[in-house]
């Protein structure tokens, strides 16, 4: 089967997404019969991603955009952005844009559940934000701040919808929370 690099949900559950560790990457998307209920998994379509370094997934609250995020070949952060005509259907594909964030590659990403934030971080617990002038629009990112949360080789692994908890995890083990922080201003 191999390895996986990211996993996500649909909003109700029913569906579930996996971005392979395959050389070409390939995203996964699975019919849950049980919402949320891994053991229920059937495989419901397959498409491949144009980058062979992407390395997270994260669809926007009502499905009409997928976000990848990867590096280019000059190893700085890009998002991918994939917009769907059916909404968490993976193989509808309208368009796309690839937008880099000018900064060196990073391990992991997520955005906002208002779309006008994305925090990247590195495996030094350094959380970069960006601010999103028009949600979900990556073109309209600009560099907020960076806050390092403590030197232990984690990665983060999410932020909650409402903004006010931050998730690490080991590289080794991302499906593992290891820390939580809890954010006195939410997104901040």
């Amino acid at each position: 089967v191999g390895r996986r690099n990211s996993i996500d949900f649909s909003k109700d559950g029913s569906k579930l997404y996996l971005l392979t560790d395959t050389t070409p990457r390939v995203i996964e998307q699975y019919s849950l019969s049980t919402a949320f209920d891994v053991t229920t998994k059937s495989l419901a379509k397959t498409i491949q991603t144009d980058f062979d370094n992407d390395r997270k997934i994260r669809f926007s609250d009502d499905g009409s955009k997928l976000f990848i995020q990867g590096a280019d070949n000059s190893r700085d952060t890009q998002i991918t952005t994939l917009n769907l005509s059916t909404p968490f259907e993976i193989d509808t594909v309208s368009s796309s844009t690839v937008n880099s964030l000018g900064i060196s590659a990073r391990q992991s990403f997520d955005i906002s559940s208002d779309g006008t934030r994305i925090y990247i971080s590195d495996t030094s617990e350094v959380v970069t934000q960006f601010n999103l002038s028009t949600p979900f629009d990556v073109s309209t990112a600009t560099l907020t701040k960076s806050k390092n949360f403590a030197p232990n080789q984690l990665i983060c692994s999410h932020i909650s919808d409402n903004g006010e908890l931050i998730q690490f995890s080991s590289p080794e083990f991302s499906n593992e929370i290891i820390k939580q922080y809890r954010l006195s201003t939410p997104f901040e």
